[in-house]
Formats: C-alpha cells, structure tokens, sequence
C-alpha cells in the first residue's frame, strides 16, 4: 500500500528483523519482502483493501484499542471523505476498552454499524454494543449509528447503505467475513 499503513510497515521490518536474527539469507528475506501483498491471500483480514463498485471497502480484524486506532490512523491516508465502520468488540474486553473504541470511531467514522460479535457470549445481547455507543456518543464526527444484532446482516447492511466515493471498514469475524 505504498507505507500508506504505518503498522504494516512496521510488521514488516519485525518480521524481516526476525528472519535476520535467524540466520536467513539476506536474498529469501529481500524476497519475501518483495514478494508480500497486503492482500486476502498474504495477510488475510488485515487491512485488505477492496473495490465495491465505485467505493472501498477496508477488511481487518481490529478488536483491540491498539489495532482500531493503528487502522484509522491508516485510513487518514485515504481520501474518502465519507466512512462507515461495521464493528463490535471481542471476547475479554474491559468495559472501559469498548468505550474507549466507540470514542475512536467517533473522532473516525460519519456512520457506524454495530452488532453483537459472537465470541462475547459471557455477555448480554446488546452489552458491547452499547458500551461502544457511550464511547460514539463522546466524538465529533459520527452522526448515524445502526445496530443489528446479527454480524452478517450488519455488513449487508453497511453494503447497502453504501455510495460511490465511500470508505467502509468491515471488521472481520474471527478471521473470516
């Protein structure tokens, strides 16, 4: 993506540094350096860019503070001047972590479309979402918030809403959309 994911960067000069310490050959390193695509094949579910129609969607499995923040962070470098972000937070989260991603979306995303992600079964339906809405509810960007229970009706959804020269990001679910 030409450095326009910082983290991807980053990833990569981990992963070169490891096979270096290693004792690989400097020439299979350059190699899988030229060679790694951020695509569905290379690096599935992180920061895949797709075209749909006349807009782009973003596939990455951000759950985390750190990893939603790093991807939107990376968005900036895009021109879309319309986003939406399909998103819920995985298993193990603190309350305060979901609401601190809620606000990071706000600050990021015009629309956002919510849905209980499955791995959260310790909790009630609608629990993560609405912690994510008190976090929505502090930043200054987002104005419409959709949720739909079911994650693949929640991206369905998202889709529809969707127009030419939009930006979506789709979290993917446990690895796989």
């Amino acid at each position: 993506l030409s450095g326009r994911a910082p983290f991807q960067v980053e990833n990569a000069l981990a992963a070169a540094a490891a096979a270096w310490a290693l004792g690989l050959p400097h020439d299979a390193i350059r190699a899988g350096l030229e060679t790694f695509r951020a695509d569905r094949q290379d690096d599935p579910c992180r920061f895949n860019l797709v075209t749909h129609g006349e807009a782009t969607l973003a596939i990455d499995d951000c759950h985390n503070v750190s990893a939603l923040a790093a991807v939107v962070s990376a968005l900036d470098r895009f021109p879309h001047p319309r986003r939406t972000a399909v998103y819920s937070a995985g298993d193990g989260r603190r309350d305060e972590d979901i609401v601190r991603q809620g606000e990071i979306m706000a600050g990021a995303f015009d629309r956002v479309v919510l849905y209980d992600d499955p791995s959260t079964a310790a909790r009630a339906k609608g629990d993560v979402p609405g912690l994510l809405r008190r976090g929505l509810a502090l930043g200054p960007r987002v104005a419409e918030i959709i949720y739909v229970s079911d994650y693949r009706e929640a991206v369905g959804r998202a889709l529809d809403l969707l127009a030419p020269g939009e930006l979506e990001l789709v979290q993917s679910l446990d690895g796989d959309i």
